[in-house]
């Protein structure tokens, strides 16, 4: 399912999914920001700290870090990324400045096709969707599933959580598990297949948390 995606100077490129373990393996040497954490009341009147997705702050590091991402781990992107058509012939001061007569086609990515950071963002958001669990997918997936409990969208009760920590990884292999998986055929799913994974495993679990205070 790869996208079509026009750069700000007009190259076509065509965007597809990387494997999910060179993904994993960065994210793991380079944590990703983690969201600040807002009071809400969660069930039975309890006040609960739950991460605040819709920071600004927070928000503006994670762009940060994705294009970081893309200047310093192009290697990863590169993989993904297809040319439409001819590819943009780069200027005879770029050739000069990086003391080069001609550009390999990772070159050429990195600083002709993709110099505007804009378009650099860009590519790793949606190189990251489509290769991998994200918030956006998630959110899609909830919205296509639309589980309800008492005319209300099931994602929007809050419960107590366990006095547990660990990563998004963790949860991925206990999703896997879950949705009878094992961890390399549930990495060989798209990035929206499993994400949609997620969002079954969480809202499954909400529904059974919440039948059972029913009861």
């Amino acid at each position: 399912m790869p996208s079509l995606f026009i750069t700000v100077d007009g190259t076509e490129l065509l965007i597809n999914r990387v494997e999910r373990a060179a993904i994993d393996t960065f994210v793991a040497a380079h944590p990703e920001p983690q969201p600040p954490s807002i009071k809400v009341e969660v069930w039975g009147g309890i006040l609960e700290d739950i991460p605040d997705y819709e920071d600004l702050t927070y928000k503006q590091e994670v762009r940060t870090f994705r294009l970081g991402l893309g200047q310093d781990q192009m290697s990863i992107i590169f993989p993904a990324i297809r040319i439409v058509g001819n590819p943009p012939v780069p200027s005879q001061e770029l050739l000069t400045l990086l003391k080069k007569e001609k550009l390999t086609d990772y070159e050429l990515m990195q600083y002709v096709i993709l110099a505007d950071k804009n378009d650099l963002e860009y590519i790793v958001d949606e190189v990251l969707y489509l290769s991998t669990v994200t918030i956006r997918g998630v959110i899609e997936a909830q919205k296509a599933f639309n589980v309800r409990w008492m005319d209300k969208d099931v994602t929007k009760w809050k419960v107590a959580q366990l006095p547990a920590d660990y990563t998004p990884l963790f949860r991925d292999r206990q999703v896997a598990k879950y949705c009878d998986y094992n961890w390399n055929s549930f990495c060989e799913l798209t990035g929206p297949e499993q994400s949609a994974c997620v969002a079954y495993y969480l809202a499954d679990r909400m529904l059974e948390y919440l039948s059972s205070k029913w009861s």
